[in-house]
C-alpha cells in the first residue's frame, strides 16, 4: 500500500517506531515518506544506546529490497520509500525568532488571564528544552508559528505540505494529551486538507503512550 507517514511528536514518534518495525517483520509495506515532527531527534536519531528510527528504517529497508528482489517492477521502483526526514515544527528564522521571544514567565506576569491557563510550572518551563506534554505551550507555539507564516512561506506547517507531493493516503499519528501533538497535529491536517481536500488523510490520536 503506497502512503506517507506524519509523525508529530514523542507519541507519534513512538508510533512510526513500531510501524518500521512491522514492515521489517514483512507485516506491513514501510511509508513512502516518513516525516518525524518533533522539538528534538531522541526517536529519530536515538540516544541513551536505543535504536533510532533512522537505523530501524534501514533495516526494515533492507529486508524490504532482499525480498523484492529482481521481481520489483518499475513501478515500485518509483515508489520506493525515502529515508525518513527530521522536521522540527519551529524551524526556519522567522519561527525561530518568534520560539526564542516567548517568555512564558513574562506573559504570566503581565497579563492575569495567562495566570488562569498556565501552571507556575509551565511558566517557568524552558521551551527550548522540549514540550513534555505541555498541550498548553504547544498551543501558544503553534500561534506564534501561525502569526510568523505571512512573513515566512517555509515556515511550518507549510514547511511539511512542500514534502507531500502526490494523492495517496497519508496518515498522521500524534498525542492529542501531549506538548508537540497536542499543538501541532490540528494545523498539519487542516494545512493538509486546504492543499487538496479529495486527498486520503487517515488520523490517528493518542491520549497516553
Amino acid at each position: 500500500m503506497l502512503y506517507d507517514l506524519v509523525a508529530i511528536g514523542g507519541s507519534g514518534a513512538q508510533f512510526a517506531e513500531a510501524v518500521v518495525t512491522a514492515a521489517g517483520w514483512g507485516l506491513c509495506d514501510l511509508p513512502r515518506k516518513l516525516i518525524i515532527v518533533d522539538a528534538d531527534q531522541r526517536y529519530f536519531a536515538g540516544e541513551g544506546g536505543e535504536t533510532g528510527i533512522q537505523a530501524l528504517w534501514r533495516d526494515a529497508n533492507t529486508a524490504r529490497e532482499f525480498l523484492a528482489g529482481a521481481d520489483e517492477g518499475a513501478e515500485g521502483r518509483s515508489n520506493q520509500p525515502e529515508p525518513p526526514v527530521f522536521l522540527p515544527p519551529y524551524s526556519g528564522p522567522v519561527n525561530a525568532e518568534a520560539f526564542d521571544a516567548i517568555d512564558l514567565a513574562g506573559l504570566n506576569k503581565a497579563h492575569p488571564l495567562l495566570q488562569t491557563v498556565l501552571t507556575q510550572e509551565e511558566a517557568d518551563h524552558n521551551i527550548k528544552d522540549g514540550l513534555f506534554g505541555m498541550a498548553k505551550i504547544g498551543g501558544l507555539l503553534t500561534s506564534a508559528a501561525n502569526a510568523a507564516q505571512e512573513k515566512n512561506a517555509h515556515a511550518y506547517p507549510e514547511s511539511l505540505i512542500t514534502k507531500l507531493d502526490g494523492s495517496h493516503l497519508v496518515i498522521l499519528a500524534g498525542s492529542v494529551a501531549g506538548g508537540t501533538g497536542a499543538g501541532f497535529l490540528v494545523p498539519t491536517l487542516k494545512s493538509l486538507f486546504a492543499k487538496n481536500p479529495n486527498r486520503p488523510i487517515h488520523v490517528y490520536t493518542f491520549l497516553q503512550i
